[in-house]
This record gives structure tokens, C-alpha cells and sequence, in this order.
């Protein structure tokens, strides 16, 4: 199995925002079609301007505001930092995020200087001329979460059928857990090669579990070929 590294693409996070993430099957990597093509892989240049955790911030271009969070360890910036970043896409409860690759700081030439060049890419781009850079301190108070009861019809079981389907359960979970075991201990911290992960395992339909997990949120793919646990 092999993985190919995507090029990077220079977009606004307004191109972002008005795109549709797309979700693929397997280990193919999902995107966001926009209005220019497909995006993969995204190179961004903009300013911090919110830091919820060491590894949850976000940030805005003038186009508009997008959260970035890390799996792999803290984000080294501060708010008010312009940042330059190749991050891959993901979507999480219908709300898109990204997943930083590579976040260094930049200047506010380098920030000008991308303006234009998306401009000569994409044509006159509307910008948020003031975005709302929060204080250190500040904190974005909790959404709320509204629940409803939901009544449920009784279904009567087949004992046979349902101590079955507990075992099947059962040994899924724990071929999880090996897996969950493997990828740490194969994580140079950058994530674990999904190759590596395959080989050592040793399990019949390996590719597939590792694809629930991680729809399941149990692990993550931090891009292609790279996956890591939770902390």
C-alpha cells in the first residue's frame, strides 16, 4: 500500500468555509471541493487569534476565523502570532477544523504578500476587515447542548443471537485495544505508519478495524499514512 504526499494548496479560510468537505471510503484522503477544486492538503497564512488549549487555537486570514487542533503535541504560538501552516481538513459534529502538519510564525509581509497572491489566483477576495482577537485570558463560553427524550420501541432478542453478538463485541474491542497498544508503541511522535501497523499486527481484516476506529474517533489519521492514538 502506498501513500502519496498531496501538494499543498494557498487558499483563503473563506474558500474553506464555503466548500463542501467531502469524506472518502478507506484510507483514500477526504477534501473539500470548492468553487477552485478539490483541497486536500492546505497552506495557510494567518493570525492567531484565539488559544483555547496548548493544542486547540484559531485562527483568521481576513476572510475568515477556522479552528486548528494538534493531536500530536502544543501548538507553539500565541495570540496575535501570524502563522504560516500546511494543515489537512477534518470534520467533526458537521463543524470543520484543521489538523496542523507544519505551523511556524511569519511576518506581516509574508501575510500582505499571500493576500496578493490570492488575489492574482482567485480574484478579489471579501475580507473581514476587523477580526475579533481575543485577550489571553479570555475564554469562549461553553455551547450549549440540548437534549431530547426519545422514546424507544421494546424489541424482543434472541438469547442465542445476543450472546453472540456480545462475543463478537467482546473480541473486537480487544483486537482495539492491541491495535491502540501497537500504534503508540510505534509513534515516533509524528504518528505510527499505518504499513507498520498492518505488518506487525497480524490480524485478519486489520485495514477495515483501523478504518472504524478511526470513524469512531478512537484514533486519529494525522495525514495519509499516519495515525496516532489518544492521550
Amino acid at each position: 500500500m502506498a501513500f502519496e504526499r498531496t501538494t499543498a494548496i494557498k487558499c483563503s479560510v473563506k474558500e474553506l468555509l464555503d466548500g463542501s468537505f467531502i469524506k472518502q471510503e478507506g484510507w483514500q484522503s477526504s477534501y473539500i471541493q470548492t468553487s477552485q477544486g478539490k483541497i486536500y492538503r492546505i497552506n495557510l497564512v494567518a493570525t492567531v487569534v484565539g488559544k483555547d488549549t496548548e493544542t486547540a487555537i484559531r485562527v483568521d486570514d481576513g476572510t475568515g476565523t477556522i479552528n486548528l487542533r494538534s493531536f500530536s503535541g502544543p501548538l507553539e504560538c500565541n495570540i496575535g502570532d501570524i502563522v504560516s501552516i500546511i494543515c489537512w481538513p477534518r470534520l467533526f459534529e458537521d463543524q470543520l477544523y484543521l489538523v496542523p502538519e507544519i505551523l511556524k510564525p511569519t511576518t506581516k509581509d509574508w501575510f500582505q504578500l499571500r493576500k496578493k497572491e490570492l488575489q492574482l489566483l482567485y480574484g478579489q477576495i471579501e475580507e473581514n476587515q476587523h477580526p475579533n482577537i481575543e485577550k489571553e485570558n479570555q475564554k469562549t463560553p461553553p455551547k450549549e447542548i440540548t437534549t431530547k427524550e426519545i422514546k424507544k420501541e421494546e424489541v424482543k432478542e434472541d438469547p442465542a443471537q445476543k450472546e453472540d453478538a456480545l462475543l463478537e463485541e467482546e473480541v473486537i474491542e480487544n483486537y482495539g485495544d492491541k491495535l491502540i497498544t501497537l500504534i503508540k508503541e510505534l509513534d515516533d511522535g509524528k504518528g505510527a505508519d499505518i504499513e507498520s501497523v498492518i505488518e506487525k499486527a497480524q490480524m485478519k481484516n486489520v485495514e477495515k478495524l483501523l478504518e472504524n476506529m478511526i470513524l469512531e474517533g478512537e484514533i486519529f489519521e494525522l495525514r495519509p499514512g499516519k495515525v496516532k492514538g489518544l492521550e
